[in-house]
């Protein structure tokens, strides 16, 4: 798989126009990123290395480095606990869970687990992303189980 003019592609189905500024004046950035079991390797790293490149020879990044590390939405629970203090804004959500959801892509990320009643929680469970619009402009991620 490559990715070329805004768009991932088979090797085998790539052509570079004519009329391509890379053809024609020799400019363009090479990067390799190698994922083992679909999973990129020192991704942060890439990526920085790859704006680096562009930017020194003045080529604009056609996406953001959330754009280019789309996460899957998978992940399993790695651990979580049950909170029973009121605190303001969460009074009436007591007792609820905090989560730290491992991404199938590596990270980890703190949330909650909801569609599941916090005794069924079991580390290592498959989990899924969904959304959260808790108001007009703030969205939380959380975790169903999958």
């Amino acid at each position: 798989m490559i990715y070329l003019n805004g768009r991932f592609m088979p090797l085998e189905d790539a052509m570079v126009p004519v009329l391509d500024r890379g053809f024609i004046f020799g400019d363009g950035v090479y990067e390799v990123l190698p994922a083992y079991s679909r999973h990129p390797f020192r991704l942060v790293e890439h990526l920085r290395r790859l704006q680096n490149s562009l930017d020194a020879i003045g080529l604009k990044n056609p996406h953001t480095d959330t754009e280019w590390a789309k996460a899957s939405g998978r992940g399993t629970l790695y651990s979580f606990g049950i909170m029973h203090q009121k605190f303001p804004g969460f009074a009436e959500d007591v007792p609820y869970n905090y989560a730290v959801v491992e991404l199938e892509e590596g990270p980890r990320i703190v949330s909650n687990i909801v569609g599941i009643a916090n005794e069924d929680l079991r580390v290592d469970m498959p989990l899924v992303a969904c959304y959260d619009d808790v108001a007009d402009d703030t969205t939380l991620v959380r975790f169903t189980p999958a």
